[in-house]
């Protein structure tokens, strides 16, 4: 998937790091990865995450087991492109060299 115009917060990414080196996870795995100490509160956060990377379609659900798996579906090297291009439209007029 082309990433053209994600915007992704550092908890976004959070979420997506794991997918992208270890594959296809539940949330009870990326709560687990994410927060060692995990509460239910951690675990509504990551689900929160993911419900807002599947709306800007970053992710995948499989809905087929009873615990929904979820993988990235936006190519890391992609993302990092866009969104340093996003922070040279921002800072620099679209270069790259200040």
């Amino acid at each position: 998937m082309t990433p053209a115009r994600i915007r992704l917060t550092e908890a976004e990414f959070a979420v997506l790091e794991p997918l992208w080196d270890r594959g296809p996870q539940t949330i009870r795995q990326l709560t687990a990865r994410l927060y060692p100490d995990q509460t239910t509160s951690d675990y509504a956060t990551v689900q929160k995450l993911l419900e807002r990377l599947e709306a800007k379609r970053c992710v995948k659900r499989d809905r087929s087991q009873p615990a929904h798996v979820f993988r990235a579906v936006v190519v890391r090297e992609d993302l990092i492109d866009e969104q340093l291009q996003q922070l040279a439209d921002r800072l620099c007029d679209g270069s790259l060299v200040p």
